[in-house]
């Protein structure tokens, strides 16, 4: 872990040199405000004064007024800094990403952060966006391996996500109860999506037994914060598990079943809202017991993004 520095918060935008919406606008030129915060609790750790350089790789962005100083910046506190002003190139495409980084020196030390702006106005939610991947042969699955297998997904587009369902199109296994499902996104963030789903009414009538879903192969299964269903209690009478189903730490029958005490008070896709969807995704399938074997075929995301307007 590294010594906590100060982070940029969210900009404040002035383009009132432009259309004077709030927003950046293709062929505008508009000053911004970058607060930081200082993450410290410790009062000994405020920092009286701090210098920040901002810089972009993104092309297209002409930065005109690229330093900023800033006074006083208490523990816990967040402090603002005189203007950064840039020009935007008139053919930037509404919508895409300027991916900025802001170099701070201040008692702290000195650290590199980044943040992002989107060209224009979001309007709501665009039509969703399918995002395949095929494995050429399939990719084994390592028998009672913990270390399990990874796939990865290298994708372009640049979308910011307002919805995010996770699909195994095709995952083929004789035995689901199984496998441990992981996806990870471009930011490192990650969670477990599928875990072992279960079989109910092997000790009792009303009880769920983790790994003991013997139901063949994932077909078109689709993980989805809205879904009403819960595979980890379905059995294996629902394989291959075709339809929508809750995230893993969405299940009301883990807490009904006494495996956790709580779970994820919000769907656990959701922690994927608004970041890009640029990067490489990775899928990692874990096969926990021995004796079955399976292949991991296809995956897809399913996005939807946020729909952007450019202009008054």
């Amino acid at each position: 872990f590294s010594t906590p520095y100060l982070d940029a918060t969210i900009p404040v935008i002035d383009d009132s040199q432009g259309n004077g919406n709030g927003f950046v606008d293709p062929g505008e030129t508009v000053s911004i405000q970058v607060p930081l915060f200082n993450p410290w609790r410790n009062a000994s750790r405020g920092v009286s004064s701090a210098h920040a350089v901002l810089t972009s790789g993104t092309p297209g962005v002409l930065i005109s007024d690229d330093i900023s100083d800033y006074g006083s910046i208490p523990a816990g506190g967040t402090g603002l800094g005189d203007s950064f002003s840039f020009t935007l190139d008139p053919g930037a495409a509404c919508g895409s990403s300027l991916q900025f980084d802001l170099a701070t020196t201040s008692s702290l030390g000195k650290a590199v952060t980044s943040f992002a702006l989107r060209v224009g106005r979001p309007t709501g939610p665009a039509a969703p966006v399918t995002l395949t991947r095929t494995i050429p042969g399939g990719l084994s699955i390592p028998d009672a391996t913990y270390a399990g297998v990874n796939d990865s997904f290298a994708i372009d587009q640049d979308l910011e996500i307002a919805d995010l369902d996770f699909r195994l199109d095709s995952l083929t296994h004789t035995w689901v109860g199984d496998l441990y499902v992981h996806l990870k996104g471009p930011s490192g963030l990650g969670m477990g999506l599928i875990y072992r789903p279960a079989k109910c009414g092997v000790k009792s009538a009303m009880y769920c037994s983790l790994g003991t879903n013997d139901g063949d192969n994932f077909i078109n299964t689709r993980i989805d914060d809205s879904s009403v269903h819960d595979l980890w209690a379905a059995g294996d009478e629902a394989a291959p598990f075709t339809g929508d189903w809750l995230p893993h730490l969405n299940s009301p029958s883990l807490v009904e079943n006494s495996y956790y005490r709580s779970i994820d008070p919000v769907g656990q896709l959701s922690h994927f809202i608004g970041q890009s969807t640029r990067g490489t995704w990775q899928v990692r399938v874990e096969d926990y017991m021995a004796g079955e074997a399976g292949t991991l075929n296809s995956w897809s995301l399913i996005v939807t993004p946020v729909a952007y307007q450019c202009g008054p």
